[in-house]
């Protein structure tokens, strides 16, 4: 029996609407752009990890292929598990979603589904306010003492190229960034031949970084939340 664990992360954009608060479970608003993948073959063991890119423009066919890609990765390894945060509220619903609609397969990527997200709110939910169900990542992460790697503009000389997005409003990524400005400035620069503000190979990186730095510690949280049993 496989004792292997996958985790997954989508980055996404909306570069079509601007998803309100109720909208974050209606695929219509969202576009994929990179999904990121580990993988531990064992507790404690080594983890593996990726982020792979949508190739092309807006078109089904590069959601399609990038789906693929994802699930080809994930068949390659054996696994019994695979980790999200807030995936049944997020990641989960899109990639069905998705799959559907360009008629891939998606649920290699999800074999034995557990959403990290239901033990941290079963473990936090008394530290939250009441308008909140379930902490920040960043935030849990803080709470049981595992370790980030905040993704800064200035490490990839992109603070002063871009400036003048309002929405860009710390010095380190967020997922809002990705979702209003980086993921959008992504996908146009392979559609326009990489003339805008940022280079690709720039923007790949830092997306990069920030997404495997969202993949990581879901291993440790898991290690956390579901200690392995004492060999008898």
């Amino acid at each position: 029996m496989s004792h292997g664990t996958l985790a997954i992360d989508v980055e996404t954009a909306s570069p079509f609407n601007d998803p309100g608060w109720d909208d974050f479970d209606d695929t219509t608003y969202f576009e994929l752009i990179a999904i990121a993948l580990g993988y531990q073959s064992e507790p404690d063991g080594p983890i593996e990890t990726t982020v792979l890119f949508r190739r092309g423009g807006w078109d089904d066919d590069s959601t399609a292929s990038l789906l693929e890609d994802a699930v080809s990765w994930c068949r390659a390894r054996d696994a019994s598990r695979t980790l999200t945060y807030n995936g049944d509220g997020f990641d989960v619903i899109h990639l069905r979603n998705w799959g559907a609609l360009v008629g891939v397969d998606v649920e290699p990527l999800l074999v034995g589904h557990e959403d990290l997200r239901h033990p941290a709110t079963e473990r936090h939910g008394n530290r939250l306010p009441e308008w909140k169900d379930f902490p920040k990542f960043e935030t849990l992460c803080d709470w049981e003492g595992v370790e980030t790697t905040p993704t800064y503009y200035s490490d990839y000389n992109l603070e002063t190229s871009l400036q003048g997005y309002d929405a860009i409003d710390s010095a380190h990524v967020q997922g809002k960034h990705i979702g209003q400005v980086l993921g959008e400035l992504y996908v146009d620069g392979l559609d326009n031949g990489d003339t805008g503000p940022c280079s690709i190979d720039d923007l790949e990186r830092l997306i990069s970084h920030y997404a495997t730095g969202d993949i990581e510690p879901l291993f440790e949280l898991d290690r956390l939340f579901n200690p392995p049993e004492e060999p008898v």
